[in-house]
């Protein structure tokens, strides 16, 4: 009977972990949170982005939104928009007027998966204000949701210019 108790434990642990191997090997953000990083420690975590298809394109059939790119582009500066709001309700400010590449990985309902960006100019930002940034961006992609559901997971990637909404 002991025997029979330990081998029960085991296997338990087994399935355990064989479960929890499956969640992190899927890509899948087991606790429903997006991350936050650069897009260099994007790469250095060798996160499966091949999962997620390209959000428009003019010419491949393969987009999640093929032919709807203006909707999708509407829709991407809106979020964009929305992030600048909350930055500005949060009294966040920056330097200097900042230009940002910007890689945005949903799930098909819409979740931010990962919000990957690079900064291309240092002037705008501290690395205090940086990991500011992060930390508020961290909370405003938990509750996020991109107006448009794919029947895939999808990217969508942009260059865009920040600054303080209303500059003293």
């Amino acid at each position: 009977m002991y025997i029979a108790g330990i081998k029960r434990l085991f296997y338990d642990m087994k399935l355990r972990l064989l479960l929890l191997l499956f969640a992190c090997g899927t890509g899948t953000n087991i606790f429903g949170q997006g991350k936050v990083m650069t897009v260099d420690e994007a790469e250095k975590e060798k996160i499966p982005f091949k999962n997620y298809k390209i959000a428009v394109s003019l010419s491949n059939k393969n987009a999640v939104f093929y032919g709807m790119s203006d909707s999708v582009i509407s829709s991407f500066q809106g979020m964009l928009h929305d992030m600048l709001d909350y930055l500005d309700q949060q009294n966040f400010k920056w330097n200097d007027t900042l230009l940002m590449f910007n890689k945005v990985y949903f799930d098909k309902s819409g979740k931010i998966d990962y919000y990957t960006y690079r900064i291309l100019s240092k002037k705008g930002i501290t690395p205090e204000q940086e990991k500011n940034f992060r930390g508020l961006l961290t909370t405003f992609i938990q509750t996020y949701r991109f107006p448009m559901k794919g029947n895939a997971n999808f990217s969508q990637v942009s260059e865009a210019v920040f600054m303080d909404k209303h500059k003293e």
